[in-house]
């Protein structure tokens, strides 16, 4: 059984966890159902005390997509995970979240579930992006290591400038292109 459906396109405001505006969670596990599509998503969402970077595991059709990062006590953060077109069933699937500890305090909010892949910010071709991104750089707080950027391709070769951070080693950091290195 799930805790709530989440339809495409549509913003799910409800609360749920522990201790989290009124929840009150007994078992740490929290279901959402969905119906499968046959194009790649993106779950945006919320997540309220997550004090340790395992805490919170998020499952779809019981295979690990990965962990919510941590908010700090009684912090909130926004995460992002993708929802690939081929690890989706056809018909009824459920993103499980799941508390290490069906005691801690936790809860999530404000659920999206739409077309794309995740993004943390947009390139635009010819203009400069300021932002900082990572972690502990400039008051940075990555908790997957993962940076995306998106942006609009065209038929002319490219090219990327950048500045790095506190690169120690000559393989830390990776740079993918839709997923190939």
């Amino acid at each position: 059984a799930v805790d709530f459906d989440l339809v495409l396109g549509a913003l799910e405001t409800g609360s749920y966890g522990r201790n989290f505006n009124g929840t009150s969670d007994s078992d740490g596990l929290i279901r959402a159902g969905f119906t499968g599509t046959t194009e790649d998503l993106v779950l945006s969402l919320t997540g309220y005390d997550m004090d340790d970077p395992r805490e919170v595991e998020i499952l779809l059709n019981g295979v690990g997509l990965g962990y919510l990062g941590m908010t700090g006590d009684n912090g909130t953060g926004t995460f992002q995970f993708d929802i690939l077109a081929s690890d989706q069933q056809v018909g009824d699937n459920v993103i499980e979240f799941r508390n290490i500890n069906p005691n801690y305090t936790w809860g999530i909010t404000e659920l999206l579930l739409e077309p794309g892949v995740a993004v943390d910010f947009d390139l635009v071709l010819g203009a400069l992006e300021t932002g900082s991104y990572g972690r502990n750089f400039n008051g940075t707080s990555d908790s997957d290591g993962l940076i995306r950027a998106g942006f609009t391709g065209t038929t002319e070769d490219l090219v990327l400038s950048l500045t790095g951070y506190d690169m120690d080693d000559p393989r830390e950091v990776e740079i993918l292109l839709n997923g190939v290195g």
